[in-house]
Protein backbone atom coordinates (compact mmCIF):
# COMPACT_ATOMS: atom_id res chain seq x y z
CA UNK A 1 0.00 0.00 0.00
CA UNK A 2 0.98 3.78 -0.91
CA UNK A 3 1.14 6.02 2.03
CA UNK A 4 2.56 9.43 2.36
CA UNK A 5 4.94 10.08 5.44
CA UNK A 6 5.33 13.77 5.12
CA UNK A 7 5.68 15.30 2.21
CA UNK A 8 7.53 11.55 0.70
CA UNK A 9 5.19 8.67 -0.89
CA UNK A 10 6.19 5.55 0.99
CA UNK A 11 5.17 2.07 -0.07
CA UNK A 12 4.14 -0.24 2.99
CA UNK A 13 3.17 -3.65 3.48
CA UNK A 14 0.31 -3.85 5.64
CA UNK A 15 0.75 -6.60 8.53
CA UNK A 16 -2.75 -7.10 10.39
CA UNK A 17 -0.86 -9.13 12.30
CA UNK A 18 2.01 -6.33 13.45
CA UNK A 19 1.45 -4.76 16.82
CA UNK A 20 3.57 -1.53 15.74
CA UNK A 21 3.94 0.47 12.34
CA UNK A 22 8.08 -0.44 11.96
CA UNK A 23 10.77 1.25 9.53
CA UNK A 24 14.07 1.22 8.59
CA UNK A 25 16.66 4.33 9.08
CA UNK A 26 14.14 5.60 7.00
CA UNK A 27 12.05 6.94 9.46
CA UNK A 28 15.18 8.66 10.52
CA UNK A 29 15.42 10.83 7.61
CA UNK A 30 11.69 11.07 7.46
CA UNK A 31 11.56 12.40 11.27
CA UNK A 32 14.18 15.34 9.94
CA UNK A 33 12.00 16.26 7.11
CA UNK A 34 8.47 16.60 9.56
CA UNK A 35 10.85 17.99 12.50
CA UNK A 36 10.28 15.09 14.68
CA UNK A 37 12.21 13.99 18.06
CA UNK A 38 12.96 10.36 17.59
CA UNK A 39 13.00 8.49 21.47
CA UNK A 40 15.95 6.35 21.63
CA UNK A 41 15.70 2.79 23.04
CA UNK A 42 18.26 0.20 24.62
CA UNK A 43 18.33 -3.84 24.42
CA UNK A 44 14.64 -3.40 23.28
CA UNK A 45 14.19 -6.67 20.96
CA UNK A 46 10.96 -7.19 18.95
CA UNK A 47 10.37 -10.84 18.34
CA UNK A 48 8.79 -12.17 15.31
CA UNK A 49 6.22 -14.95 14.10
CA UNK A 50 9.24 -17.69 13.37
CA UNK A 51 10.91 -17.07 16.81
CA UNK A 52 13.25 -14.73 15.55
CA UNK A 53 14.58 -11.54 17.50
CA UNK A 54 15.11 -7.94 16.19
CA UNK A 55 16.51 -4.51 17.63
CA UNK A 56 14.35 -1.58 17.92
CA UNK A 57 17.02 1.28 18.29
CA UNK A 58 14.00 3.83 18.99
CA UNK A 59 10.55 5.34 17.82
CA UNK A 60 9.03 8.41 16.49
CA UNK A 61 5.52 9.94 15.78
CA UNK A 62 5.20 10.36 12.25
CA UNK A 63 2.42 12.30 10.12
CA UNK A 64 0.92 9.55 7.79
CA UNK A 65 -1.52 10.54 5.19
CA UNK A 66 -3.73 8.22 3.65
CA UNK A 67 -7.40 8.56 2.07
CA UNK A 68 -6.89 12.68 2.00
CA UNK A 69 -6.69 12.37 6.22
CA UNK A 70 -3.49 12.75 7.84
CA UNK A 71 -2.93 11.27 11.39
CA UNK A 72 0.31 11.35 13.54
CA UNK A 73 1.49 7.05 13.41
CA UNK A 74 4.29 5.93 16.59
CA UNK A 75 6.97 4.11 14.56
CA UNK A 76 9.77 1.89 15.92
CA UNK A 77 13.10 2.24 14.00
CA UNK A 78 14.41 -1.65 13.31
CA UNK A 79 17.70 -1.22 10.91
CA UNK A 80 17.49 -4.57 9.95
CA UNK A 81 13.57 -4.82 8.58
CA UNK A 82 13.75 -6.08 5.61
CA UNK A 83 11.59 -3.50 3.75
CA UNK A 84 11.35 -0.08 4.13
CA UNK A 85 7.72 0.41 5.78
CA UNK A 86 5.17 -2.48 7.78
CA UNK A 87 1.93 -0.94 8.44
CA UNK A 88 1.02 -2.54 12.06
CA UNK A 89 -2.05 -2.91 13.73
CA UNK A 90 -2.15 0.71 15.72
CA UNK A 91 -1.92 1.72 11.54
CA UNK A 92 -5.44 0.19 11.10
CA UNK A 93 -7.19 1.31 14.27
CA UNK A 94 -5.79 5.30 13.50
CA UNK A 95 -7.47 5.11 10.60
CA UNK A 96 -9.98 2.06 10.79
CA UNK A 97 -8.86 0.55 7.79
CA UNK A 98 -10.85 -2.74 7.12
CA UNK A 99 -8.98 -4.88 4.10
CA UNK A 100 -11.19 -6.07 1.27
CA UNK A 101 -9.27 -9.50 -0.29
CA UNK A 102 -12.24 -9.26 -2.47
CA UNK A 103 -10.64 -6.19 -4.70
CA UNK A 104 -7.76 -6.14 -3.06
CA UNK A 105 -8.58 -2.43 -1.45
CA UNK A 106 -8.10 -0.74 2.19
CA UNK A 107 -11.63 0.69 3.39
CA UNK A 108 -10.51 3.77 5.19
CA UNK A 109 -13.33 3.93 7.84
CA UNK A 110 -12.82 7.62 8.92
CA UNK A 111 -13.97 8.58 5.39
CA UNK A 112 -14.76 5.63 3.58
CA UNK A 113 -11.80 5.87 1.05
CA UNK A 114 -10.67 3.50 -0.82
CA UNK A 115 -6.95 3.00 -1.42
CA UNK A 116 -5.50 0.53 -3.93
CA UNK A 117 -3.03 -2.33 -2.77
CA UNK A 118 -0.57 -4.62 -3.97
CA UNK A 119 -0.28 -8.47 -3.91
CA UNK A 120 2.70 -9.90 -2.60
CA UNK A 121 3.74 -13.17 -3.62
CA UNK A 122 6.70 -13.80 -1.72
CA UNK A 123 5.22 -15.69 1.39
CA UNK A 124 8.55 -16.23 2.32
CA UNK A 125 9.44 -13.22 3.96
CA UNK A 126 6.06 -12.40 5.12
CA UNK A 127 5.51 -15.29 7.28
CA UNK A 128 8.91 -14.51 9.10
CA UNK A 129 7.16 -11.22 10.41
CA UNK A 130 3.55 -12.42 11.01
CA UNK A 131 2.05 -11.42 8.01
CA UNK A 132 -0.38 -14.04 5.89
CA UNK A 133 -3.20 -13.04 3.53
CA UNK A 134 -5.62 -15.92 2.58
CA UNK A 135 -8.51 -15.96 0.86
CA UNK A 136 -12.28 -16.37 2.86
CA UNK A 137 -12.46 -19.76 1.60
CA UNK A 138 -8.82 -20.67 1.94
CA UNK A 139 -9.17 -19.45 5.35
CA UNK A 140 -12.43 -21.40 6.11
CA UNK A 141 -10.92 -24.38 4.92
CA UNK A 142 -7.79 -24.30 7.24
CA UNK A 143 -9.73 -22.98 10.06
CA UNK A 144 -12.05 -26.72 9.65
CA UNK A 145 -9.26 -28.89 9.49
CA UNK A 146 -7.37 -27.17 12.55
CA UNK A 147 -11.06 -27.69 14.18
CA UNK A 148 -11.67 -31.22 13.30
CA UNK A 149 -8.20 -32.10 14.44
CA UNK A 150 -8.92 -30.97 18.11
CA UNK A 151 -12.43 -32.68 18.32
CA UNK A 152 -14.46 -29.25 18.02
CA UNK A 153 -17.07 -28.82 15.98
CA UNK A 154 -18.83 -25.42 14.57
CA UNK A 155 -22.67 -24.88 14.58
CA UNK A 156 -24.12 -24.43 11.07
CA UNK A 157 -25.74 -21.22 12.41
CA UNK A 158 -22.59 -19.89 13.82
CA UNK A 159 -20.65 -20.57 10.61
CA UNK A 160 -19.88 -17.36 8.70
CA UNK A 161 -17.52 -18.64 6.24
CA UNK A 162 -18.66 -17.84 2.69
CA UNK A 163 -21.21 -15.09 3.39
CA UNK A 164 -21.55 -12.14 1.42
CA UNK A 165 -22.28 -10.41 4.62
CA UNK A 166 -22.20 -10.14 8.48
CA UNK A 167 -22.91 -8.59 11.27
CA UNK A 168 -20.00 -7.13 13.52
CA UNK A 169 -20.95 -5.04 16.94
CA UNK A 170 -22.90 -2.27 15.38
CA UNK A 171 -22.73 -2.35 12.05
CA UNK A 172 -23.39 -4.69 9.04
CA UNK A 173 -19.91 -5.44 7.12
CA UNK A 174 -19.84 -6.91 3.17
CA UNK A 175 -17.27 -7.06 0.58
CA UNK A 176 -18.25 -3.09 -0.23
CA UNK A 177 -18.04 -1.21 2.18
CA UNK A 178 -19.60 -1.15 6.39
CA UNK A 179 -23.14 -0.17 6.86
CA UNK A 180 -25.44 0.93 10.17
CA UNK A 181 -27.34 -1.78 11.16
CA UNK A 182 -30.96 -0.78 10.52
CA UNK A 183 -31.81 -2.83 14.24
CA UNK A 184 -29.77 -0.41 16.41
CA UNK A 185 -30.70 2.44 14.83
CA UNK A 186 -34.51 1.96 15.13
CA UNK A 187 -33.48 2.10 19.05
CA UNK A 188 -32.33 5.27 18.86
CA UNK A 189 -34.99 6.73 16.58
CA UNK A 190 -37.93 4.87 19.68
CA UNK A 191 -35.63 6.46 22.60
CA UNK A 192 -37.73 8.28 24.55
CA UNK A 193 -36.77 11.74 25.91
CA UNK A 194 -34.11 11.30 28.55
CA UNK A 195 -35.39 12.16 31.69
CA UNK A 196 -32.18 12.24 33.80
CA UNK A 197 -28.26 12.27 33.31
CA UNK A 198 -28.11 8.46 33.51
CA UNK A 199 -30.53 7.71 30.54
CA UNK A 200 -29.17 10.17 28.72
CA UNK A 201 -25.72 9.02 29.12
CA UNK A 202 -27.13 5.79 27.64
CA UNK A 203 -29.03 7.32 24.61
CA UNK A 204 -25.24 9.19 23.82
CA UNK A 205 -23.42 5.98 24.35
CA UNK A 206 -25.46 4.43 21.49
CA UNK A 207 -25.42 6.88 19.19
CA UNK A 208 -21.51 7.49 19.61
CA UNK A 209 -20.26 4.21 18.31
CA UNK A 210 -22.03 6.24 14.68
CA UNK A 211 -20.75 9.63 15.35
CA UNK A 212 -18.09 8.55 12.36
CA UNK A 213 -21.37 8.90 9.69
CA UNK A 214 -22.67 12.05 11.48
CA UNK A 215 -21.13 15.32 10.28
CA UNK A 216 -20.54 17.56 12.90
CA UNK A 217 -21.12 15.59 15.68
CA UNK A 218 -19.57 16.65 18.40
CA UNK A 219 -20.81 20.17 17.86
CA UNK A 220 -24.65 18.91 17.51
CA UNK A 221 -24.45 16.71 20.72
CA UNK A 222 -22.60 19.46 22.89
CA UNK A 223 -25.68 20.39 24.60
CA UNK A 224 -26.86 17.00 25.79
CA UNK A 225 -22.87 16.51 26.61
CA UNK A 226 -23.43 19.41 28.35
CA UNK A 227 -26.17 18.03 30.71
CA UNK A 228 -24.16 14.76 31.62
CA UNK A 229 -21.68 17.04 33.84
CA UNK A 230 -22.25 16.16 37.67
CA UNK A 231 -21.76 19.78 38.32
CA UNK A 232 -24.45 20.98 35.87
CA UNK A 233 -28.07 20.41 36.97
CA UNK A 234 -30.16 18.48 35.01
CA UNK A 235 -32.76 20.87 32.92
CA UNK A 236 -33.91 19.76 29.58
CA UNK A 237 -34.60 22.79 27.75
CA UNK A 238 -35.44 23.87 24.21
CA UNK A 239 -31.68 23.33 23.04
CA UNK A 240 -31.31 20.37 24.37
CA UNK A 241 -35.09 19.06 22.50
CA UNK A 242 -33.35 20.49 19.27
CA UNK A 243 -30.19 18.59 19.44
CA UNK A 244 -31.94 15.51 20.43
CA UNK A 245 -34.15 15.74 17.42
CA UNK A 246 -30.99 16.06 15.13
CA UNK A 247 -28.93 13.56 16.19
CA UNK A 248 -31.88 11.19 15.78
CA UNK A 249 -32.80 11.86 12.26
Amino acid sequence: MRVQVGDKEVRGLYDTGGYRTTMTEMAVQLAKQCGRTIQSVHSRRTRCANDSASVVTGFVDLPFTIGRITRDVRVDIMPDLWTNCLLGSNFTRTFQTIHNPTTNECIVGLNEATVPMEFVADQSKISAIGLVELSQRELCKRSKVHLNGANFTVKKDANMCDCSEVKHLRARVNCDRVKLNRSRVKEILNFSIPTSAKQLRRFLGMCSWYQKSSKDYENLAEPLTRLTKTQVKYVWSAEQQKAFEKIKT
